[in-house]
Order: structure tokens, then sequence, then C-alpha cells
């Protein structure tokens, strides 16, 4: 193999490596917005369950993922 072989297979594994942090990302996103949704569906029944002090405490938990998440997808354009 010469230089420039490798260079190239450099360059394809680079790119696909790149694809597959994308492809991550995006699900990411979409498990993001998806909780969201959830938390947002969810916390209209807080007072309608058994145990309204617990199922806070569990939105409480699902927000904080959801920040972590935020975070993460905040920084991103820094990784790449």
């Amino acid at each position: 193999m010469t230089d420039t072989d490798l260079e190239k297979l450099k360059h394809e594994a680079n790119q696909k490596l790149l694809e597959y942090i994308t492809l991550l990302e995006t699900t990411n996103d979409t498990l993001l917005t998806t909780l969201r949704q959830s938390v947002s569906l969810l916390s209209q029944f807080a007072e309608a369950v058994p145990d309204p002090v617990k199922f806070k405490e569990l939105l409480g938990h699902l927000n904080q993922i959801i920040q972590a998440g935020e975070q993460v997808a905040a920084t991103k354009e820094t990784l790449h």
C-alpha cells in the first residue's frame, strides 16, 4: 500500500466515524424530545397518582436527565 492509499483509508475511516457520531447525536436528540414530551404528559397526572410525592420525585429525576441531555446537546458543536 502506498501512502496515498493509507491516507485515503484514514479519510474514509474518519468519515465513517463522523457519520456514526452524527447518527448517535440524532438518536439522542430524538430520545430527549420523547422524554420531554413524556414528562410533560405525566406531569398532568401528578395529583391523581396514589403517591404524589414519590411521583413528583420521579418527575424531578427525569427533569435532571433532560437537563443533562440538553447540556450534552449544547456542547456537541465543539466536539466535531
